[in-house]
């Protein structure tokens, strides 16, 4: 009877504490899944960190962190009914200086569309649709959008420099990009390709990589624009194209894309190649040999032998490997982000090194 009443107890005593155990297990796991939770949240002010360098704007008029749906009188007012100076212009595009109401400067974009083209509507649709999905410091920013007409409008950040190709082809000798600007910007474009390839989810091909589509904001610091062309919901492999629907620009097209049709990663490391050379060289490379260029090591002469010839070369290099034949030959953009990350520390070490013994 004593037994049978102790091995009761037992019993009872063991229940309760698997019962202890198991709660305390439940809120253990619980109380991870919160902190997991917690730490995937950004906390206030980690977007509007990422995104500060471009204007200032109140809560009242945008919030940085959101995408506002403008009307088209809206985008009239900002832009005096299209009266404000165009600072960019494309084929299908005109890229206004506005003002929001509050004051802040800003870019519109007016994508023309006027004969109500599927086409045309289908790459606006694309751009904003990218544009409201990438957030990346050297991706331009998207404030805004008008899509109640067939002109769709764009709202972005306003980038002061211009874009690399008015950099690089100014004829003012006072304002010739220096060769560690050009290897920081090369690098920036590299990190932000490599970030639309391989840390966007489904990977983003961006089709139109050249000087013209790489902003520059007061710092010199790359802001990537023009993703009417961008192709998103590649897997791992390569995806075929109608050639009816060639997208690039001549100069910059990975050849390999224009015989084929077939797209992939690599046609946009082929268009960083023709970017990288044109930095090198100071040369508009759309327009001549690439081949010369690259046989004959040419760095252009404005910088006046004011950089290091090991780094030139291994730049040249690097464009060569970029604008290889074969596709598969060519580096990724990984390791494109590698070799000049590794050539800008070596260069800031010996700039180091002279600021100290001076």
């Amino acid at each position: 009877m004593v037994a049978a009443a102790a091995l009761s107890a037992g019993i009872a005593a063991g229940a309760i504490l698997s019962g202890i155990i198991m709660l305390s297990m439940c809120w253990r796991r619980r109380h991870c899944k919160k902190a997991q939770r917690e730490r995937s949240e950004p906390e206030k002010g980690q977007i509007t960190a990422r995104v500060a360098d471009g204007p200032d704007f109140t809560e009242e008029e945008d919030d940085v962190n959101s995408v506002k749906r403008f009307t088209w009188a809206e985008i009239e007012r900002m832009t005096e009914n299209f009266s404000t100076p165009v600072i960019g212009e494309g084929g299908y595009s005109k890229v206004y200086l506005a003002r929001l109401r509050g004051g802040a400067v800003v870019a519109v974009k007016i994508h023309i569309n006027g004969g109500g083209s599927v086409r045309l509507r289908r790459a606006f649709t694309r751009e904003l649709d990218l544009l409201r999905r990438v957030r990346h410091p050297h991706v331009i920013r998207i404030i805004g959008f008008c899509d109640d007409r067939e002109e769709g409008a764009l709202v972005m950040e306003y980038a002061a420099r211009g874009t690399l190709h008015e950099k690089l082809h100014l004829t003012d000798s006072q304002q010739v990009l220096s060769w560690s600007a050009r290897t920081r910007i090369a690098l920036q474009i590299a990190q932000v390709v490599d970030h639309l390839h391989n840390e966007c989810g489904l990977p983003i091909i961006h089709c139109d990589l050249k000087p013209s589509n790489v902003l520059l904001d007061e710092q010199l610091n790359v802001k990537l624009c023009d993703f009417g062309s961008a192709m998103s919901g590649f897997g791992p492999t390569i995806s075929a194209n109608p050639k009816s629907a060639m997208e690039g620009s001549p100069g910059y097209v990975d050849p390999h894309y224009i015989r084929t049709g077939v797209l992939s990663k690599n046609c946009d490391v082929y268009s960083f190649g023709v970017l990288l050379l044109e930095l090198i060289s100071g040369v508009e490379v759309s327009t001549a040999d690439k081949t010369k260029l690259l046989e004959e090591d040419l760095v252009d002469s404005r910088l006046r032998g004011d950089f290091d010839g090991e780094e030139t070369a291994a730049m040249l290099v690097l464009a060569r490997r970029c604008m290889a034949e074969q596709p598969s030959s060519r580096p990724s953009m990984a390791e494109i982000v590698g070799a000049i990350g590794r050539l800008r520390t070596a260069e800031e070490l010996v700039i180091s090194v002279e600021k100290s013994v001076v």
